[in-house]
């Protein structure tokens, strides 16, 4: 409650596939998976590896809404309020008459204008073949033992 009385709208310029879009909002969000904030939902479709980013923007005049909404935000079915803009793309950017703290993963480390995009196969990733992967998580215990019977 404290969050939503100190809350103010701020002006952002969201531009997607070379359009741009004003908005009064209070938050923007962009992630590259589901989950953000420690259980948020950016979009619930949203995979690590799909090539896309996914946006929302919160941009309701009453605050107070929010409250009628937290719930959906931890489903992902915020997009389905009108007060809520949603948008998938590989690049977005954004602008604000004043500089604003972009947060990334729970640390400050820029501020607006920002320009995020999705740049496929970016990082090579080494993993075992799948049968030993299985095994090195699998606690040992619930390997299956093969025993022999003399008689």
């Amino acid at each position: 409650m404290k969050v939503l009385t100190k809350a103010v709208r701020f002006h952002a310029k969201i531009t997607e596939k070379g359009a741009a879009i004003g908005a009064e909002t209070y938050q923007i969000a962009i992630g590259n998976g589901v989950h953000y904030g420690g259980g948020n939902v950016v979009e619930e479709t949203a995979e690590i590896d799909d090539g896309h980013l996914d946006l929302y923007s919160l941009e309701m005049t009453n605050l107070w809404k929010l409250a009628l909404m937290v719930r959906s935000f931890r489903s992902g079915t915020h997009g389905a309020w009108r007060e809520v803009r949603t948008a998938r793309c590989i690049e977005f950017d954004i602008e604000t008459k004043k500089p604003m703290p972009v947060n990334t993963d729970g640390e400050i480390v820029t501020s607006t204008p920002a320009h995020f995009k999705v740049l496929p196969k970016a990082i090579s990733v080494l993993a075992p073949p799948r049968a030993l992967a299985r095994q090195a998580v699998s606690p040992r215990w619930h390997r299956p033992m093969i025993t022999s019977r003399v008689s």
